[in-house]
């Protein structure tokens, strides 16, 4: 008496093949699940299943990676996240938008912050050259800012891409620690003969007629006049 065999699991077995079914079975075909010898249904949302998959939920797509239903039915359904999205859980159908602050390249699996000096008050950068560059009299102290800090300090001037309000220099001397180099390039403190208002991009020179001897003007009326003859 021959006794009926169960057909393993991801194999589709042929009907009435009594010994050894997996002798003539075929991998249970990409995009389904065959737990019990026959194709019993379509992959669920955010899992993958490859030829031969037995169980519905083997194959979660990773993080960086999302479940995309528009593809193929011979291609693999987990694909790399689009740049400008993140995909940070498994088994994720519909990719997030980067926020503002941050940028994703393709694969993402979590945004990375905007470097210091820029920001960005957009969602959906791809990439660190999407942020925007702080604007001239303006500083961004920190990573993945959604817009500039503040102002340059009086008595202090900021290019572009100022990484902070004043200058190391000045830090140094009356704060006692470091927040972040300044080196002439993206701002410093204002030189002798010139002065610098709050949000300063550059130095203004002090007038005909006047002049400084000492660094850190803050307004005109600073400028000293100059002495007869």
């Amino acid at each position: 008496m021959l006794l009926a065999m169960v057909c393993p699991a991801g194999l589709r077995c042929p009907e009435g093949q009594a010994v050894a079914p997996e002798a003539n079975a075929n991998s249970c075909p990409r995009g389904f699940y065959c737990p019990h010898g026959d194709t019993t249904g379509d992959c669920p949302l955010g899992y993958n299943c490859p030829p031969g998959t037995g169980f519905p939920f083997s194959f979660p797509c990773t993080p960086g990676f999302f479940w995309d239903n528009s593809s193929a039915e011979e291609e693999d359904r987990c694909k790399p996240c689009p740049a400008g999205n993140y995909c940070d859980s498994p088994a994720l159908t519909e990719p997030k938008a980067c926020p503002m602050g941050f940028y994703c390249g393709e694969g993402s699996s979590k945004p990375e912050p905007c470097p210091e000096g820029t920001y960005s008050n957009k969602n959906g950068l791809s990439g660190p050259s999407e942020c925007s560059p702080c604007g001239r009299g303006f500083y961004c102290a920190a990573p993945g800012q959604t817009g500039p800090s503040g102002p340059c300090k009086a008595g202090f001037y900021c290019r572009g891409r100022a990484l902070t309000a004043v200058s190391q220099a000045f830090l140094l001397t009356y704060l006692c620690y470091v927040v972040l180099p300044t080196d002439g390039v993206t701002g410093d403190v204002c030189p002798a003969g010139a002065y610098c208002p709050p949000g300063s991009p550059l130095p203004i020179p002090c007038p005909p007629g006047t002049y400084s001897n000492v660094s850190g003007l803050r307004s005109l009326g600073q400028c000293l006049d100059c002495p007869p003859g």
